[in-house]
């Protein structure tokens, strides 16, 4: 099958999005614009790439198909959670975590698992009350405090209703639909939730994450009101990015495929800088270093060298590196 650039674009720009988040997150307390950058960023950046692994999923239909998607997910998880605790135990910089405490991003590994089960169930609904269904899970979990960070079990009730939405989208429907020429208007109406957010966003960046209760957010009566906001915003935002993702092969078009590998290997150079205090911000010029900085690190990872490294623990699969391999042979 011919693929669509549209989606590797899309997954391209999120992917250095999530990057350039956590290479800002230390400045957020210290500089007000910062901060609404990042939290307007929070708002959507993860729901839009949700709703992309929505659209490319077909649930599990067989135990062995089970058996497959978690050798795909929950080993390289297993992986990862080893070798960061490995990571930070040297370093000195955080605690050893167990297997129910995902490190970083490690989440999204158990929570697309979990989405999958969940789809094979909700994909027999019409597609109205489906959603209908996992909002309101999404709301509920909120007043459970027992539903946290652990297993990624918040995550997922509450981000599932994008995945489910990406499903039910067709190709034709969901590029018709992001479709939006007026560039000008969008990026006007982004600047504008920056400017709100930078004025009003006096809010604890916990209500993006979705990792915690009503409870533990301090908002025990009035949480769900503020996550059924977020749901609206989140979509909205969501579809006025996906309306700016150019739809034609750029040169970046072919890194989007390799966005797994910069979303697991991320963290090493996060970690590094923030240990190191090497990226500050003062102004916009350094806002422009540290997106530099994050675009840099998404070109490394996505290179062929890391591709060849790490696809056995990524992927499982010792293919490029036997082919490289070969190649030095010859």
């Amino acid at each position: 099958m011919k693929r669509e650039p549209f989606f590797d674009n899309a997954k391209f720009i999120l992917i250095v999005l999530v990057v350039f988040g956590h290479v800002i997150q230390p400045m957020i307390e210290d500089v007000r614009g910062v901060s609404a950058l990042y939290q307007l960023i929070y708002v959507f950046h993860m729901p839009a790439m949700i709703l992309l692994s929505g659209y490319f999923q077909r649930g599990i239909h067989t135990v062995r198909e089970g058996v497959q998607l978690a050798k795909k997910l929950l080993i390289p998880y297993l992986v990862f959670q080893v070798i960061y605790n490995g990571y930070y135990a040297i370093a000195n910089v955080a605690p050893v975590k167990s297997i129910a405490d995902p490190h970083w991003s490690l989440w999204f590994m158990i929570s697309l698992f979990s989405w999958n089960v969940l789809l094979t169930f909700f994909k027999r609904l019409k597609p109205k009350t489906g959603l209908l269904l996992a909002i309101g899970l999404g709301l509920i979990v909120g007043f459970i405090e027992g539903i946290d960070h652990s297993y990624s079990l918040s995550r997922t009730f509450v981000f599932f209703p994008f995945f489910l939405l990406g499903y039910h989208l067709d190709k034709d429907r969901l590029l018709s639909t992001f479709r939006f020429r007026k560039v000008g208007v969008m990026l006007s109406v982004l600047f504008a939730a920056w400017t709100v957010l930078y004025m009003f966003g006096n809010f604890s960046s916990g209500w993006l994450f979705q990792s915690s209760s009503y409870q533990a957010l301090g908002a025990p009566s009035f949480g769900v009101w503020y996550r059924l906001t977020y749901y609206l915003l989140a979509t909205l935002f969501s579809f006025i990015v996906f309306s700016l993702i150019p739809r034609c092969r750029k040169r970046f078009t072919d890194l989007g495929q390799k966005s797994l590998y910069v979303y697991l290997l991320h963290g090493f150079f996060i970690q590094y800088f923030r240990q190191s205090g090497m990226i500050q911000i003062y102004n916009l010029l350094d806002v422009g270093v540290a997106a530099g900085i994050s675009l840099l690190i998404v070109f490394v990872l996505s290179s062929r060298p890391i591709w060849v490294s790490f696809q056995p623990l990524i992927e499982l699969n010792v293919q490029a590196l036997r082919k490289s391999l070969k190649r030095l042979e010859t």
